[in-house]
């Protein structure tokens, strides 16, 4: 039984970890194709605190968004996974029981990952000087 249980918790974890390395791509690319825009709010009135917390919002949006996703669609599909190995007797599972650990390490990991993204980028933009971003033409 252990020997197929490497395989499989090897192949989970690379769909997770390809999955948070991509919905912070996501982040990231939303925040710098924004770049102009948040140096026009920020000569508006903007301030550092405000664009961060705005920034820590849409980010949040995102990880509940991905959260959503997988903890509906990636549960529903693994208890009709676990049904379907039952049913063949596959591996000899015939118990199911919900990856409680599995996911709370997922949400803390996206949770801090998207804060530290929106930290780090935030502390980028501000080193750049105001004129600069606005006149951002990525």
């Amino acid at each position: 039984l252990l020997n197929y249980r490497l395989p499989v918790y090897v192949f989970v974890m690379f769909i997770g970890v390809f999955g948070i390395i991509n919905l912070l791509n996501t982040i990231i690319t939303n925040i710098l194709t924004r770049k102009r825009e948040l140096g026009i709010l920020q000569a508006l009135g903007l301030s550092d605190r405000q664009l961060v917390r705005m920034l820590s919002g849409e980010g949040l949006v995102f990880t509940a968004g991905t959260l959503f996703i997988s903890l509906t669609l990636g549960n529903a599909a693994g208890y009709l996974l676990f049904l379907w190995a039952k049913k063949e007797h596959l591996m000899s599972i015939s118990r199911y029981h919900y990856p409680l650990w599995e996911t709370v390490g997922l949400t803390l990991v996206l949770l801090i990952g998207q804060i530290a993204i929106t930290l780090f980028i935030s502390r980028k933009m501000k080193k750049e000087s105001l004129i600069d971003r606005i006149r951002n033409e990525e």
